[in-house]
């Protein structure tokens, strides 16, 4: 009989979204807060210092119906 292992993988994906109907969307001031909500998030789950410095990819803004998220 062969030897085998398995491993159960879970994992939470946590979006921050802004409300952006058409026509005229969103500004950047309510994504910005949205941002900062997910920075703060991240630096925790990371345990990050305060004062670290952001990564560039850390949070990717894209399009959801109505919204925009991250």
């Amino acid at each position: 009989m062969a030897d085998y292992s398995s491993f159960e993988e879970i994992s939470r994906r946590v979006t921050y979204t802004v409300p952006a109907p058409q026509p005229w969307g969103t500004t950047f001031a309510e994504v910005d807060k949205a941002v900062a909500a997910a920075w703060v998030r991240y630096r925790e789950h990371h345990k990050l210092p305060e004062d670290a410095r952001m990564p560039e990819d850390f949070c990717r803004v894209f399009p959801w119906g109505e919204r925009v998220g991250c």
